[in-house]
């Protein structure tokens, strides 16, 4: 299946709110975010994100032909820091699992990643309760360096959420 993946922009504003809604209710334990505290969520919000033109805060989406997967990439913003970027909002919709989409648009991510001046490594959160997920990341190339015992809590069910990088340098 052909996917086209892109730097989502401003006139991707209704798609990307469309597909958050639908992440953050498919797999809650996937993301920090809830619905009623998600500012990923918030029009305006986005709308100033996929405005900026800087490189260091993007998300990338895939389109077949409507947006069904995400990944952003956020640099940090210290200086201290900025040689790290992190991967959030990864999701793929349901219908298009096992199809490769994910391992393209995390590829697609940590290009990008690769292509801001300075950044050498990308680091991520991971939920025990998406171990696909975490098999995906080992693929390409992450690696766990610690779990903080139930980090994600819902309804009084937890979660641990490992923690894993990408030297950029490594491969």
């Amino acid at each position: 299946m052909e996917f086209a993946i892109r730097l989502l922009t401003p006139a991707d504003v209704d798609a990307y709110l469309s597909i958050r809604a639908e992440m953050l209710d498919d797999s809650p334990f996937a993301f920090l975010a809830s619905p009623h505290d998600d500012v990923a969520s918030d029009p305006d919000f986005v709308r100033k994100q996929l405005s900026r033109t800087d490189g260091a805060n993007v998300i990338l989406g895939a389109f077949a032909p409507g947006l069904v997967g995400t990944v952003g990439v956020v640099r940090d913003r210290h200086s201290k820091a900025a040689h790290r970027a992190n991967v959030w909002g990864m999701y793929v919709t349901p219908a298009l699992r096992r199809h490769g989409l994910a391992r393209q648009l995390l590829e697609a991510g940590i290009a990008h990643a690769r292509s801001l001046q300075g950044v050498e490594r990308l680091v991520l959160g991971v939920s025990a309760k998406t171990p696909g997920a975490q098999a995906l990341y080992e693929r390409v190339g992450f690696r766990a360096w610690g779990t903080e015992p139930r980090a994600i809590g819902i309804d009084g069910v937890y979660a641990d959420e490992t923690y894993m990088s990408l030297a950029l340098d490594e491969g």
